[in-house]
């Protein structure tokens, strides 16, 4: 078998993917097995900015971190028809913007199908958090499934165009017995090893009842951590999440099954961003809502001072303007 390692990343190992996005990945690599580093595909936004190493564009003073192909633990490199990114460059890229001065907010532009489960959980934990240093958007230009949804859900606000797609919130593991294959080529793998479990689920011999059993009590944990973290993330109940059973759903069923929050294109979440806009109803996102309450506040200053202009035989105290812009504020007439 050639490149055991990769083989290792994509078979007998809990995956967060699409199963079909799974088959592209598989048959753009072929008997190859090997890779060259191409750059970045294109994303949906026209606007443009400054690029920033490590990987993001500074656009107004929202930084966009596009995280897009499938997911990997570490590294990044072409297979053919997905570009491989590794959780551990957006996390870079992320952590450079939210210390960036000139950043004052964060859009996650998404287009993922999902990938591995290792590293993810982390680095969706990371953007939950630093939503309390700085407004963390995402947008759904065109597909956040399975891993790829579970950092969408990490946003304080979620944007879908109107055909992308969402959810895929499970997991699997694919067993591939090369036994046969071996066979045929004319050779025949035995291992010599310590620790009964030590070669569970080894892809040179049939899968053991046993050992199923225990790779689906496996899984069973991480859907259980991937519905719970997304129901919390969402505001959702777990019941709810689980109960759409890793369905896919485009644009307004999306919204309708709680995993995003509006319609709108990148370009008019950045728009909104640049403008101070940060948030719907079902956002939970305390840095946007501080940024809002500023910009409100300034609004109420300006509109405040405008209705005191009076009529030059009347006199008006600084006291006067100060209760005023106190009373609008604070939302009492």
């Amino acid at each position: 078998m050639r490149n055991p390692a990769l083989f290792s990343r994509i078979f007998n190992t809990p995956l967060m993917i699409q199963p079909s996005k799974l088959d592209a990945i598989i048959a753009g690599i072929g008997g190859r097995f090997g890779f060259d580093n191409k750059p970045m595909p294109e994303m949906a936004l026209t606007a443009t900015g400054g690029h920033k190493q490590p990987g993001y564009e500074v656009i107004g003073s929202v930084a966009v971190i596009d995280i897009f192909g499938v997911l990997v633990h570490r590294g990044g490199f072409d297979a053919n028809s997905s570009y491989l990114l590794g959780y551990d460059r957006i996390g870079t890229a992320f952590i450079a913007a939210l210390n960036d001065t000139a950043v004052k907010s964060i859009l996650l532009q998404i287009d993922s199908p999902g990938g591995e489960v290792a590293g993810a959980f982390e680095l969706a934990a990371m953007i939950k958090q630093a939503r309390e240093t700085k407004p963390v958007n995402a947008v759904i230009s065109s597909m956040a499934t399975s891993a790829g949804y579970l950092l969408a859900s990490a946003a304080g606000d979620i944007a879908i165009s109107q055909t992308g797609v969402a959810g895929s919130v499970g997991v699997f593991l694919r067993h591939v017995d090369v036994s046969k294959m071996a066979e045929n080529e004319g050779f025949k793998v035995t291992y010599v090893f310590a620790g009964g479990h030590k070669i569970d689920g080894n892809p040179h011999e049939p899968l053991p009842d046993a050992v199923k059993a225990d790779l689906q009590t496996e899984i069973n944990k991480l859907y259980g951590l991937f519905v719970s973290t997304v129901a919390d993330n969402r505001g959702l109940k777990p019941g709810t999440v689980k109960a759409q059973e890793a369905a896919v759903f485009t644009g307004q069923d999306a919204i309708k099954a709680g995993l995003a929050d509006r319609m709108a294109t990148p370009d008019e979440v950045l728009a909104e961003m640049q403008r101070g806009i940060f948030q719907t109803s079902k956002t939970n996102n305390a840095a946007a809502m501080a940024h809002q309450e500023q910009l409100e506040a300034v609004a109420g200053w300006d509109k405040a001072i405008k209705s005191l202009s009076p009529p030059k035989t009347v006199s008006v105290s600084l006291a006067g303007v100060m209760d005023k812009a106190k009373c609008w504020v604070e939302g009492r007439n």
